[in-house]
């Protein structure tokens, strides 16, 4: 008896272990892809009041959130604090482009991208996502998680041009510049 529970005691090991592992890994493969939607906020928006366009409006920014309601909520933790030098004042959100012109679009919807980007840089609107995959396809801004873990920026030249973003030289320290 003692021989036969010490059997099944370690195939419940075993099994649990294999359960942690494979869960740690699929967990950790979906935060490479994308930081919590905390760290995507706050981080986007310390690099954002880097940028005289977003400090200057006393009046405060306006960020829509295509498509990630999980980002809204994480931005609408900071309506009406001052980030840097710069004002959060509104934050919206749908599943459609903005009927009235945003300051930043956030683009939570991977299939969206090419049409969001059509919108920023007729309007221009500074693009923002947090998949660094999202940097290829022309988002100017993108906050993810690197390889160890740890927050990271990335920054699109181009599209910074094409959405008329003047790129304060102090976000190029901090950023990986994309061209």
């Amino acid at each position: 008896m003692t021989r036969r529970f010490a059997l099944r005691f370690r195939a419940r090991v075993w099994a649990t272990a294999t359960a942690f592992i494979l869960l740690t890994c699929l967990f950790t493969w979906i935060r490479a892809d994308e930081p919590l939607p905390k760290v995507a906020a706050s981080l986007g928006l310390k690099i954002l009041s880097l940028q005289k366009q977003f400090a200057g409006k006393p009046e405060g920014i306006t960020i829509y959130v295509l498509g990630d309601s999980n980002v809204a909520k994480a931005f609408l933790s900071y309506v009406n604090q001052n980030v840097g030098t710069m004002r959060l004042a509104r934050v919206l959100s749908g599943d459609g482009l903005p009927a009235d012109k945003p300051d930043i679009l956030f683009i939570g919807d991977k299939n969206k991208v090419q049409e969001a980007i059509k919108y920023t840089r007729a309007n221009g609107v500074l693009s923002m996502a947090r998949n660094d995959r999202m940097i290829s396809q022309g988002v100017t801004l993108i906050v993810y998680l690197g390889a160890e873990g740890t927050p990271q920026i990335s920054l699109n030249m181009s599209g910074a041009l094409l959405e008329r973003v003047e790129v304060n030289p102090a976000t190029l320290k901090v950023a990986r510049v994309a061209r």
